[in-house]
């Protein structure tokens, strides 16, 4: 009988210690995990901080620093802290952006007074793609989502006038085409949308055009104040039935309208001002800021809300008030916001909570 006691004691001795470890194991788990999740900003100590281009995964980013008088870009993970240098530059940095798919990214460079140059470069070793010197003139880049060999470039000349130039990354060609405006977006591999509008109306009419050829354009959605295209959706800003609104328009790649959603209207001497938004938005997830009321713009912070909007389930939710407006992009995962002008923080939009993404109050603007 006694032994048959021990046994039973034995046995729930084991049995608690079994429970114990697994929720001390359980509990390790979590912690590691939470401390995984903790950003680690970039140090400055040997290098100054430029401004982080863009997401390259959930996890990294493209950072571009000072080394000297040398340019440095730099893929760095923001929660463990790991960095890898993968290309330097010499050249005064004009412009630098990333393909839609982070694979690879452009950098415009002066050279001398007569020179620029635009390289592409792969964003896994910085493994130069294509190279081609020109004529310097202020640019705007459009990368194709989905071709990622096609660039459109926009050259404006001293006197505003511009021009439209087809790159091929794969080729290294630069062909000129037609555009009937300078505001254009890609819409799909050989299609894109054009917002014709003059300096002294803040509405335009978009337009459809094939970068093939010359045939005549497409009206789409007339009076519109600006677009935007991301993962097959169109988004139109325009003026609203209440003056003290501004309605935006998300539609099919069909063009047909999905949801509108209305934002206080604000404004300015040169007409409505709208918000920073995140520009990789989907039907389901558009994040931008939105203010309180109808007003002037101010130069005073704290003015507007970070907001959620879910063109599919026509909702919307609060992550953050009393916020700057200031602009945004989401990580592939739509989990995070790079935030601010050098996309120097990082905004949680599970809970909104605030990281620095570099380890130094110094900037270099």
């Amino acid at each position: 009988m006694k032994r048959r006691q021990l046994f039973i004691v034995a046995i729930f001795i084991l049995t608690l210690t079994s429970i114990s470890f697994g929720c001390s194991t359980a509990n390790q788990t979590v912690v590691k995990k939470e401390e995984s999740e903790v950003v680690k900003p970039f140090p400055t100590s040997k290098q100054k901080f430029v401004r982080v281009v863009g997401w390259l995964t959930n996890d990294s980013v493209l950072i571009q620093a000072k080394k000297g008088k040398s340019t440095v870009f730099i893929k760095y993970n923001i929660f463990s802290g790991k960095e890898k240098s993968i290309l330097t530059m010499n050249s005064l940095i004009s412009d630098v952006q990333l393909s839609p798919d982070s694979t690879q990214f452009l950098v415009y460079a002066i050279q001398n007074d007569d020179k620029v140059n635009l390289s592409v470069y792969q964003s896994s070793d910085g493994s130069m793609v294509m190279s081609k010197d020109m004529e310097p003139m202020s640019a705007n880049f459009y990368w194709n989502p989905e071709s990622v060999n096609k660039i459109m470039m926009i050259i404006f000349d001293q006197n505003f006038a511009y021009s439209a130039h087809l790159i091929d990354t794969e080729t290294n060609e630069l062909k000129k085409i037609s555009t009937t405006s300078p505001f254009v977006s890609w819409y799909s591999d050989n299609l894109y949308v054009v917002n014709h509008k003059d300096l002294q109306n803040e509405l335009g009419n978009l337009y459809l055009e094939d970068s093939r050829d010359q045939e005549p354009e497409s009206l789409i959605v007339a009076n519109i104040l600006q677009f935007a295209v991301s993962h097959n959706v169109l988004l139109t800003t325009e003026r609203s039935a209440n003056s003290k609104e501004v309605t935006y328009d998300f539609r099919t790649i069909g063009f047909q309208t999905i949801y509108k959603y209305q934002m206080p209207r604000e404004y300015d001497e040169l007409g409505t001002f709208i918000p920073y938004f995140d520009v990789n938005f989907t039907d389901k997830i558009f994040l931008t800021f939105e203010p309180y009321e109808s007003k002037k713009v101010s130069p005073n912070g704290n003015e507007y809300r970070l907001v959620m909007v879910n063109p599919k389930n026509k909702t919307r939710d609060v992550i953050m008030d009393l916020m700057d407006n200031k602009p945004i992009v989401s990580s592939p995962d739509g989990k995070k916001l790079l935030y601010g002008y050098q996309f120097e923080q990082l905004i949680s939009v599970k809970d909104g909570q605030i990281s620095n993404l570099v380890s130094s109050s110094e900037r270099i603007y």
